[in-house]
């Protein structure tokens, strides 16, 4: 059994990691900044727009995804800046293989959450696909392009996609759970850190661990980490029916 270090355990508690605050090209070197001189049409030439709301807009993120194929196939994603119209970016009942409790969106009326757009070729899609899950994690989904406003004029968004976890929403108390680290205006949802979910969840499935240890298990035991995500679906989450129903009201 693997052993889990601290650099680990602060890559989990960090969710969804810290982004830029403008638009920027993501390399095997990391990220540069997007020039004048460069051209958008070029730049999203024979790419889809997708929807990066949660951790897919962090550099430590993309590199992790991404860095083995860009070193090797050369290339770039560009990561623009922008805003999430009429949804928030709140938690998933469920805990990653690397330790954290990530992100979907869910419709909010009224909100205003930064957000970001990648622009993946066929080749980057598919690794994306792969780290989403998509089948069993999260579907991938037509999204509405009205919802997305970018910071960065002269990038279209048209044929726009989006992650949306199988799961729906994590919630506490019957109440959806935001994403404290992602900044969003007019907010309805109480917003928590990812360490203090971390922390509630730990508390509620297993009193004794300390959070450390909590998070080391998830990590390196499959077994554990699948009964702490079981708990979490029957514990701390919505319906999927009534979830999927909202969410497809409102697109």
């Amino acid at each position: 059994m693997m052993s889990v270090d601290e650099k680990q355990l602060l890559f989990a508690k960090s969710y969804p990691f810290e982004s830029p605050s403008a638009s920027y090209i993501f390399t095997a070197k990391g990220p540069e900044p997007i020039h004048e001189n460069h051209d958008p049409t070029e730049l999203i030439k024979h790419r889809t727009p997708v929807l990066a709301y949660g951790s897919n807009s962090a550099p430590i993120q993309l590199k992790r995804k991404f860095h083995e194929h860009l070193a090797s196939a050369g290339g770039f994603i560009p990561v623009l800046k922008g805003y999430l119209l009429n949804y928030d970016v709140v938690y998933s009942p469920v805990v990653a293989p690397y330790g954290s409790i990530p992100a979907t969106i869910t419709p909010s009326p009224g909100v205003i959450a930064n957000a970001y757009v990648t622009y993946l070729d066929q080749e980057q899609l598919a690794i994306m696909h792969r780290s989403e899950g998509v089948g069993y994690m999260y579907d991938y989904l037509a999204f509405d392009e009205n919802d997305v406003q970018l910071e960065y004029e002269g990038f279209a968004v048209t044929g726009l996609h989006t992650y949306l976890s199988q799961r729906g929403p994590l919630a506490l108390n019957k109440g959806i759970v935001a994403l404290a680290e992602v900044e969003a205006a007019k907010r309805q949802f109480p917003a928590m850190t990812q360490t203090e979910l971390l922390t509630l969840v730990k508390h509620d499935y297993c009193t004794e661990l300390p959070l450390n240890d909590f998070i080391s298990n998830t990590i390196e035991d499959q077994t554990f980490r699948s009964s702490v995500n079981h708990h979490l679906l029957h514990h701390f989450s919505i319906p999927s029916s009534k979830h999927n129903r909202s969410f497809d009201h409102h697109r």
